[in-house]
């Protein structure tokens, strides 16, 4: 591997390791603590719906940040982009872990929880769109395959370490009612550490990544790419492409959104985080197996069965 092509890679990998970690915040980390955001008399489903609603309004925000930020990167560069997208989404969750409670501000602490988090999901939606297109730019064409698949383990890796965190966090900080430390300020360690993973691989990214050749290569006369996005044999591929994508993204979020709590029901939590740990581990040996066959077979065989290869 060249360095010219290694610095990208790590870059997007690391880029989207810290994004994922910040999504999964919410609903592992804020999870056990979502009693400081609601108030006493308010039923346990009810809880539930709002600790869904704090999730959603971050995965609502992504497709308006990748609209957003995919414009700017092809106007500004991969490059600017990035950084732009870490420092915008680490000072968002800072600001959330600086947010007072419903004991102390009443419904304006859940109004601006959800707020945050919409606006932390613009900022996220920016990272893999800048980052990711910016390291398969540099990469040679017989490891694209390859690349990809290495970028997309930082998802995995995201979930196993804010698990383990948060595991970590309530053995030696148990959690319970409004009075328990984890409650009333040990749900913030991990949104600190979120936060300030953005930030300083902002700082990295902005010392050691070269702006895309492609980009700065770039013909842009008279290119309008959202345009063309949306014309011709283009709009096509974009659609079959969003609509795989929205099914995968769907299927994952559930399983990391919904199947936790279910899980929770019939065993206790350490049992569960471990289980998980051990399905997302399995999982960054699967995506780099498919990043692998995608190079040997092609992109299209290697995701749909029964396709030809091109």
């Amino acid at each position: 591997m060249k360095t010219s092509s290694r610095k990208p890679l790590v870059g997007a990998q690391v880029g989207l390791y810290v994004d994922m970690f910040d999504v999964y915040l919410p609903i592992v980390a804020l999870a056990p603590a979502a009693a400081y955001f609601a108030p006493d008399d308010i039923s346990t489903s009810a809880q539930r719906i709002l600790t869904a609603v704090v999730f959603a309004a971050t995965l609502l925000g992504r497709p308006l940040g990748a609209l957003i930020f995919g414009r700017l990167s092809d106007k500004s560069g991969r490059k600017r982009t990035t950084q732009t997208s870490l420092i915008g989404f680490g000072l968002t969750t800072l600001a959330i872990a600086a947010l007072p409670g419903y004991q102390q501000a009443g419904l304006f602490a859940i109004i601006a929880l959800i707020l945050l988090r919409f606006t932390d999901g613009i900022f996220l939606g920016g990272q893999y769109t800048a980052a990711a297109p910016l390291a398969l730019e540099h990469a040679p064409a017989r490891k694209r395959g390859l690349y990809g698949a290495v970028i997309m383990t930082g998802f995995p890796v995201a979930y196993c370490s804010i698990a383990l965190i948060t595991l970590v966090l309530l053995e030696l900080i148990p959690a319970g009612g409004l009075g328990t430390p984890y409650v009333t300020w040990g749900w913030r360690i991990p949104f600190v550490i979120g936060g300030l993973l953005a930030l300083a691989w902002a700082l990295w990214y902005h010392r050691n990544v070269e702006e895309s050749p492609v980009w700065k290569n770039r013909n842009s006369d008279g290119h309008q790419p959202l345009r063309d996005l949306f014309q011709g044999p283009n709009l096509r591929g974009f659609l079959q492409v969003f609509t795989l994508m929205s099914g995968v993204w769907l299927a994952f979020n559930m399983v990391g959104a919904v199947l936790p709590g279910v899980l929770r029901t019939q065993l206790p939590v350490g049992t569960v985080t471990m289980i998980l740990v051990v399905a997302y581990a399995v999982l960054i040996g699967t995506y780099l197996l498919a990043g692998s066959l995608s190079q040997r077979i092609g992109r299209r065989p290697s995701c749909c069965k029964g396709s030809r290869r091109r």
